[in-house]
């Protein structure tokens, strides 16, 4: 896909779209904390017992995120859509999904473990307090502070114990292996491209010259019949 220019217009244009995908999150964001708080707030004591500031804490916590992700994907989508996919780009994108077909499936498990590691840690964590808070909340014989304290102490034991699977899961595969230098195909495709280009201006000049001529044959002509 050919690349167009970028206009002081488009900027406009995409700021708009952010703040629209900034307002879409925001809609999100209160879609979530509206019923969560009200609910909290009418069948769980401990969480009446919060702190203001850190229940604003918490609702900052969600929104915040949900605002910024839906405008940097809204200006994203609409850069993309104006200045389109370039061929090096495109080129890159296809050798990542061929050597993504040509793995194993445990080499796809690994592979997706080292992309996205610290994703599954930060998941792990926020699913484990969610879990152990549910599970430790219910008990009658501590206060809210030991239940809090308990909860945190599960959820760093579960981080820690993901990280090192993680960790382990990232390395397996690699052992008595040297260490492999990434070959660079930039330049090369960005020279191709180049060469390509140059063939496609000369065929063009060509052509321009051979309808030139022509042009001017015709012309002879039509001033020799006169």
């Amino acid at each position: 896909m050919s690349q167009r220019a970028w206009t002081e217009e488009h900027a406009n244009e995409a700021f708009r779209h952010n703040v629209e995908g900034g307002l879409k999150g925001a809609a999100v964001a209160t879609a979530i904390l509206t019923p969560a708080f009200f609910l909290l707030q009418r069948r769980s004591a401990n969480f009446r017992a919060i702190p203001i500031p850190l229940k604003a804490f918490g609702v900052v916590t969600v929104a915040v995120p949900c605002i910024s992700i839906g405008a940097e994907k809204a200006g994203e989508r609409y850069e993309r859509g104006i200045l389109g996919v370039s061929q090096l780009e495109a080129t890159e994108r296809d050798r990542e999904e061929k050597r993504w077909e040509g793995l194993s499936t445990g080499e796809k498990i690994r592979d997706w473990g080292k992309r996205y590691q610290w994703s599954i840690v930060g998941g792990s964590w926020l699913g484990t307090m969610a879990i152990a808070g549910i599970v430790i909340g219910r008990s009658p014989y501590m206060s809210f502070s030991q239940k809090l304290v308990q909860t945190r102490v599960v959820a760093q034991a579960s981080t820690l114990g993901t990280l090192i699977a993680s960790g382990m899961l990232a390395g397996m595969g690699s052992q008595g292996e040297k260490p492999k230098k990434a070959e660079d195909h930039s330049w090369r495709d960005i020279l191709e491209q180049e060469a390509k280009q140059e063939e496609e201006d000369k065929r063009r000049a060509k052509e321009e010259e051979k309808e030139e001529k022509a042009d001017e044959k015709i012309q002879s002509k039509i001033t020799g019949t006169r």
